[in-house]
C-alpha cells in the first residue's frame, strides 16, 4: 500500500511539473510520503490540480511516451488515479468496485493509447480478456492489465 501510494504521489509531482518543463518520470517512485502520508497526498494532490488548472489549456505535457496536449494529460492522469484506487481496494481488501460512468470514461481514454503502450517492460502489462458485457471497472482494469 505503502508503494502504490508513493506512486501515485510522484505521479502527481511529476505531472505537475510537467507542465512547465520536461521531468525524469524514472523518478516516479523516489520516496514522497514522509512520516505523514495523509499530508504527503494533500499536497501532492493540491499541486497537481493547481497545475492543471494554471496550464495553458493549448499547451503540452512531456510524458514519457511523448507530449501530449494539456487536456489530454489530464485524461491520462485521471485514468491513473482511477485505476489506481481499484488497486488501493485491492491491497487493503475492500470491494474493488469503480463508479460506472467513470470506469466508462476512462476506457475511452485508454483507447486513445498508443499500442506499445503494453507488454513485458512497458507501461502496462497485457491486456487480460474479459466478456464484453463485464462491468465497466473491470473491462478497464483488464485493459490496463489487471486480473479482477
Amino acid at each position: 500500500v505503502r508503494a502504490l501510494l508513493n506512486h501515485v504521489l510522484g505521479n502527481n509531482h511529476l505531472y505537475a511539473a510537467a507542465i512547465a518543463a520536461p521531468v525524469d518520470w524514472a523518478r516516479r517512485d523516489d520516496d514522497r510520503i514522509g512520516a505523514d502520508h495523509r499530508a504527503a497526498y494533500e499536497r501532492s494532490a493540491a499541486r497537481v490540480t493547481s497545475a492543471f488548472a494554471a496550464a495553458d489549456p493549448d499547451g503540452q505535457v512531456a510524458m514519457p511516451f511523448g507530449r501530449l496536449p494539456v487536456v489530454h494529460a489530464v485524461a491520462v492522469h485521471f485514468v491513473d488515479i482511477l485505476t489506481h484506487g481499484w488497486d488501493l481496494a485491492v491491497a487493503t481488501g475492500q470491494e474493488p468496485v469503480l463508479d460506472a460512468d467513470l470506469a466508462e470514461a476512462a476506457i475511452a481514454v485508454v483507447a486513445t493509447y498508443p499500442s506499445d503502450a503494453w507488454g513485458s517492460g512497458r507501461f502496462f502489462a497485457e491486456k487480460v480478456p474479459v466478456a464484453d458485457d463485464a462491468p465497466a471497472h473491470v473491462r478497464l482494469v483488464s485493459l490496463l492489465g489487471r486480473r479482477p
